[in-house]
């Protein structure tokens, strides 16, 4: 309350009852005008499957799992094939120390083989991992779009762990509505094409080796 000159108080003013007002109203505001977060949620594989991209990225998979394995398998022969020799060394061996010097090689070049087998597969799967970064690069920008006309604050993309999602936050089939008119029917040329590096060659070619320390040492 203010006082006036004869130092007695007065009742309350407007500007004292304007202040207390304004003060409630922010209270309120920022109570229950607040957004809380909204989350959508997208199922990857069924927008990869219905745009095609699974087909693709399984045709790379498959031939990279091809290629890997006839390399493999040609490794494996080879082996055999250096393991006899070896075992017909050990057979004529003259000594114990010529046999055991074989023996050594023979687990050298075991050791070696293993390798090589060992750096085939983990290609095979960094492949594959590239592969699935891929698609979900190529889709985020249709999610992205999506997101930002609901005014989204967060997409996930649905796992095996989410037993049940509200139809107003599954945004997968809207996802796969737009790609759709963004991609032309029967051509891809406006979806970024799966970068399939390693393995895979132009039809017409022969596959692409491993790397030269995949071959051997």
């Amino acid at each position: 309350m203010a006082e006036d000159g004869s130092g007695k108080r007065k009742g309350i003013q407007w500007y004292e009852v304007l202040f207390v007002i304004v003060l409630v109203g922010f209270v309120v505001l920022g109570i229950f005008g607040r957004r809380g977060r909204r989350v959508g949620i997208v199922r990857l594989d069924a927008v990869a499957q219905a745009l095609g991209i699974v087909d693709e990225v399984s045709g790379n998979i498959q031939q990279w799992d091809q290629d890997a394995a006839k390399q493999i398998e040609a490794i494996r022969t080879e082996f055999s094939g250096k393991m006899r020799e070896m075992e017909r060394q050990m057979d004529a061996a003259a000594s114990e120390e010529e046999k055991d010097r074989i023996r050594a090689e023979m687990d050298t070049y075991a050791g070696k083989t293993q390798r090589r087998t060992a750096t085939i597969q983990n290609e095979v799967r960094r492949l594959r991992d590239s592969a699935r970064l891929n698609v979900r690069m190529r889709l985020k920008p249709f999610v992205t779009e999506i997101a930002r006309r609901h005014r989204l604050d967060l997409v996930l993309a649905a796992s095996h762990d989410v037993l049940s999602i509200a139809p107003g936050v599954d945004l997968t089939q809207e996802v796969i509505d737009f790609a759709r008119n963004k991609v032309p029917p029967d051509s891809g040329t406006d979806l970024p094409s799966l970068d399939s590096p390693g393995l895979k060659k132009p039809e017409g070619e022969s596959p692409t080796p491993l790397p030269a320390a995949v071959e051997g040492e």
